[in-house]
């Protein structure tokens, strides 16, 4: 691991600024998500896919939070955005994936991520790339003084579902931090959970952010710029995905719902500090056999074929070695971690447990950041209990893909970086 001097924007006048842009591909292009040898392209545009950016800066030190409407952040798309936001003169960079199932695929090279998705296009993640660039720049542009900062945090019942073991935990928990700029629409940073995968599931040739993307359009009419990071993935998927409901239907419940929960969080909230902060330390992985979860007989048997495959996968589409960024914003009260993964709602809840007994007001934990070490849970949930839904145990054990304790290295790695920043 290689820790940072945590940086703090001393005391000066906040400034935000935001953007957001369209970057989904023309027709027809490949969509990432659903597994299959044949790609999956799309027919049809429902909403845009987008990339969004918040850009803070307080003194000397600017942070920014890019946010793009597609399924993974690899590694080396990571590498490349941080590069580019570096020559924008914005070297502190959280970069997360909404992990929509519905949005561009083709942007990773590799022998397996195929069959995720889809052909590698070069030209589609030159559009990722330009979106990004461009989101950035006039989010820097759009800087103006916060008058406020506000945040608060909500519980939905009922949102989420735990797919992966019956009755297991769930993560109903929407927060939100609103920055008041006079004359110019709030800027609200936003984290829930689940996985997007309702238009995937239910209209899979249409292109979609999802039901992040309607929370968004929702807020976006209230009057707000929002951004929305991922929560809990790992395990977890909004309620009743795999119910025969009309795509639109389902949209609707969980985007109402969820902005419900937005809207709870912030009549509640309250007022914070307008200071800056940021820390970050690099987490050295190397690529293990993936968990055997055992159980019964013909499940352990399907344990076994699944930890075999998943390892002869992980050589195609994982680095045997990589480094991978965990950052934390400070803005007032709120702490924003990134995880590079599916992080299981178990590990998101223990986190956010941790950093708030550290002290921090609002903790929020996001998936899909800075790169990607594959689905990551609890060490004690990697093996068979009574209640598990035995695909998904076996399935998202195979994809993890840098052994049984990733989960509490990031978790330790967060915690680090902040009580760095409170340091």
């Amino acid at each position: 691991m290689t820790p940072e001097k945590a940086r703090s924007g001393s005391g000066a006048q906040l400034l935000a600024g935001y953007a957001r842009a369209d970057i989904t591909p023309p027709l027809p292009f490949p969509m990432a998500g659903i597994a299959g040898p044949k790609e999956r392209l799309a027919a049809s545009v429902r909403d845009p896919v987008s990339a969004t950016c918040i850009v803070m800066r307080q003194g000397t030190l600017d942070v920014a939070i890019l946010l793009l409407d597609i399924l993974i952040i690899d590694g080396a798309l990571a590498a490349d955005l941080r590069a580019m936001a570096g020559k924008v003169g914005l070297d502190n960079l959280l970069v997360a994936a909404s992990h929509t199932h519905s949005g561009p695929g083709g942007t990773i090279e590799g022998r397996g991520t195929r069959y995720f998705m889809g052909r590698f296009r070069p030209e589609i993640r030159q559009r990722l790339l330009a979106g990004a660039e461009r989101v950035l720049q006039d989010a820097r542009a759009d800087l103006a003084p916060v008058s406020q900062l506000r945040h608060g945090s909500a519980d939905v019942p009922g949102l989420t579902m735990n797919r992966r073991l019956r009755g297991g935990p769930v993560d109903d928990r929407l927060s939100a931090l609103v920055l008041e700029r006079p004359g110019r629409a709030p800027i609200l940073l936003g984290c829930a959970s689940g996985h997007p995968v309702v238009v995937g599931f239910m209209a899979p040739d249409q292109a979609s952010a999802d039901w992040p993307g309607d929370v968004r359009r929702r807020l976006v009419e209230e009057g707000y710029s929002p951004l929305i990071v991922p929560g809990a993935l790992g395990g977890l998927n909004v309620l009743f995905p795999e119910m025969p409901t009309a795509a639109e239907d389902h949209l609707d419940l969980v985007a109402r719902n969820a902005t419900e929960g937005f809207r709870q969080a912030l009549s509640t909230s309250v007022a914070t500090a307008p200071s800056l902060r940021f820390s970050q330390e690099e987490v050295a992985f190397t690529r293990a056999y993936p968990p055997y979860s055992g159980g019964p007989p013909l499940v352990a048997l399907k344990a076994a074929v699944s930890s075999l495959v998943g390892s002869f996968y992980s050589r195609m589409v994982a680095p045997l070695q990589q480094s991978v960024p965990i950052s934390v914003i400070g803005i007032g009260g709120v702490a924003l971690t990134g995880m590079p993964a599916d992080f299981g709602v178990a590990a998101t809840r223990t986190l956010r447990d941790r950093l708030a007994a550290g002290g921090c007001a609002c903790p929020m934990v996001a998936s899909h950041s800075n790169g990607y070490v594959g689905y990551v849970h609890l060490e004690e949930e990697l093996d068979f209990k009574p209640g598990h839904d035995a695909g998904f145990l076996t399935y998202e054990n195979a994809m993890a893909w840098y052994g049984r304790g990733t989960a509490r290295r990031l978790m330790d790695a967060a915690c680090r970086q902040y009580q760095a920043l409170r340091s």
